[in-house]
């Protein structure tokens, strides 16, 4: 028998201690082997979070300035409300004369509600108004105007402090402008502050980009600029508390027209 060990029994065989080598846990190799991909993993949730952040700041600072707009427009809002209600409470406090409001714009087929906003701007309602150019009554009727009605409508010795008499003599002449003008309020005020003539004036030359639809902004003098804007503010406020379906005994159009039945 050989004295050296068969190699068939080596491979069954423990080695000695001293060629044993020492055996990691099982768990810690396996960290071992994943620590590397787990590292990569983490920069990219790093980088998502960077990403999320910069949306959210930018999200932010839009959503910032969204919220200042709409402040801003909401204090607007107030603004705006606040001054009409202020007109409202001024316009509904003063009103007088309806029968002969009512009476005269049914008989020369006007909005009464125009002929109502023309008395507030022109005298406050004061019938004993007088302006400094020699303007007299409710309507602030001009001494050529009361003699050209006066002889139109066949009075003798007119009063144009006597409500019904101005009232009657201001309505026939809006009679007149409306018919001039096609009922348009804009041309109409302007007409009864200006003259016909001044406005046929504008027309022609060419001041308003679409005849039709003239735009307050466009009036190219400022006095009868603010006062048309003035007229057309009060309108609208005797439309709707007054005098919402356009007229009490005619069907004028509440919004573009002083005539009944345009």
């Amino acid at each position: 028998m050989s004295n050296y060990p068969s190699p068939q029994l080596n491979r069954y065989q423990t080695p000695p201690p001293h060629m044993q080598q020492p055996r990691q846990p099982r768990r810690n190799r396996r960290s071992g082997r994943h620590r590397g991909r787990k590292k990569r993993w983490s920069l990219w949730q790093y980088l998502m979070i960077l990403v999320l952040v910069a949306c959210a700041l930018f999200a932010g600072l839009h959503l910032g300035d969204a919220q200042k707009q709409l402040k801003n427009l909401l204090a607007e809002r107030r603004r705006v409300m606040d001054e009409y209600d202020s007109l409202v409470s001024r316009h509904k406090n003063l009103i007088r004369y309806q029968d002969y409001i009512e009476y005269y714009s049914a008989y020369y087929e006007l909005n009464p509600a125009f002929v109502a906003a023309l008395i507030y701007r022109e005298s406050h309602y004061d019938p004993n108004a007088v302006s400094s150019v020699g303007a007299q009554g409710l309507m602030q009727l001009m001494p050529d105007t009361v003699e050209w009605m006066a002889d139109k409508l066949g009075i003798a010795n007119p009063d144009p402090h006597d409500p019904e008499t101005n009232i009657r003599m201001g309505t026939r002449y809006l009679n007149y402008l409306s018919n001039k003008f096609d009922g348009n309020p804009i041309y109409v005020a302007c007409g009864f502050h200006a003259g016909a003539g001044n406005v046929e004036s504008w027309i022609e030359k060419g001041y308003f980009a679409d005849p039709e639809n003239p735009q307050i902004s466009e009036i190219p003098m400022d006095d009868s600029q603010h006062y048309a804007r003035k007229v057309i503010e009060s309108y609208a406020v005797y439309l709707q508390h007054y005098y919402p379906d356009g007229s009490t005994a005619s069907h004028a159009d509440p919004v573009y027209s002083l005539r009944a039945g345009l």
